[in-house]
């Protein structure tokens, strides 16, 4: 019985993108999550072709980009529904609620830093096995527009990007430097998927051991990446929409080394995803 509501669970997501008819009468009400009416979800605000050095995003380029605020840090998040953000679990694990709020819809955090959504966050949800990703619940229902949409989610539990190139956009330090502050607009980075294989054997050191962990950047070359790009989005555009494909966790480096950035995949989490947030609706992809 567990396996065919997991694997329930795991198909509600191409359920939520395609047919909200078949989506309603196959999945009971109290365990599943909704459907928002009249939103999309993954379509950004503009698109160009082009974070440590990383292009700066154009204002509201990503609507789902979220600024989460733990005390004095500035982390990563991505909205996924109109109740829940994504974020890495190392940044909110020991934190007491009250002191992590959520920042939706700003484009520049120093000319307008109040010019969006701010609210503060009602529970955190670790993902299970230690991954380090976090499922925070706002306190507040979104209400959806030009610059606050949710990103897609991948639409099976092994979708597989490798070789595909991911779009890697965070909140994070714009120099190696810890001690600087946090960028005023979010900055992203074109880089490639590499397989597991070639992920684990590009590894001078120990990489983030996990079944559901897998690595983007170029073999051989300085990782750009950095522990304060936590949180950071990795996305896949599909040239319809952007699926949320993974988290960067706090492990990521950028001292030097040739390691490539580990990023920990949603895609196996579907499952536990979808539960967490049945509270909540989800936009569909057309």
């Amino acid at each position: 019985m567990k396996c065919y509501a997991s694997s329930l669970l795991v198909i509600a997501v191409m359920w939520i993108q395609v047919d909200a008819i078949f989506f309603s009468s196959l999945f009971p009400q109290r365990t599943r999550p909704g459907l928002c009416l009249n939103c999309q979800c993954g379509r950004s605000g503009a698109r160009f072709k082009r974070l440590v050095g990383g292009t700066e995003v154009p204002n509201g380029f990503y609507p789902w980009l979220a600024s989460v605020y733990v005390n004095n840090d500035t982390y990563s998040g991505a909205l996924i529904s109109n109740m829940h953000v994504i974020t890495a679990a190392s940044a909110t694990r020991g934190v007491p609620l009250s002191d992590i709020k959520v920042g939706l819809g700003t484009g520049n955090r120093c000319t307008s830093p109040n010019s969006g959504l701010n609210t503060s966050v009602s529970a955190v949800t670790n993902a299970p096995g230690g991954e380090d990703l976090a499922v925070l619940t706002l306190s507040t229902r979104v209400n959806f527009n030009n610059r606050i949409r949710p990103v897609c989610l991948p639409p099976f539990a092994n979708s597989a990007y490798q070789n595909q190139v991911a779009s890697m956009v965070s909140w994070g330090l714009n120099s190696t430097n810890a001690t600087d502050s946090p960028p005023c607009v979010p900055r992203q980075l074109l880089l490639p998927i590499l397989p597991a294989q070639a992920c684990y054997a590009s590894y001078s050191g120990t990489p983030y051991t996990s079944s559901n962990a897998n690595c983007v950047g170029v073999q051989g070359t300085p990782s750009v990446v950095c522990s304060s790009d936590a949180g950071g989005l990795v996305q896949y555009d599909n040239g319809n929409y952007y699926q949320l494909i993974g988290i960067l966790p706090a492990t990521n480096e950028c001292d030097g080394s040739t390691d490539p950035a580990v990023y920990v995949r949603t895609a196996p989490l579907l499952p536990w995803l979808l539960t967490t947030t049945r509270d909540s609706c989800y936009c569909t992809a057309y």
